[in-house]
């Protein structure tokens, strides 16, 4: 009878670690996925940002360009 009791708290225990790994696993795919959501939309905030400090040089230069026609 002890012989069996600990033959199954092997098993269950192997089957903790396997189930540890996997919640590993899935906590680094997804904090992978939010980190390259993240990325993606810090790219295309700071590219916006570029453009708008462009356009305003642009109409302050056409202004100037204007008065002095």
């Amino acid at each position: 009878m002890m012989i069996i009791k600990i033959i199954k708290n092997k098993y269950y225990s192997k089957k903790f670690q396997y189930k540890k790994g996997f919640v590993v696993l899935f906590a680094v795919m997804l904090s992978s996925i939010i980190l390259a959501i993240t990325i993606g939309i810090a790219n295309i905030s700071i590219r916006e940002i570029k453009f708008s400090t462009g356009a305003k040089d642009t109409n302050n230069a056409f202004f100037a360009a204007d008065a002095g026609a």
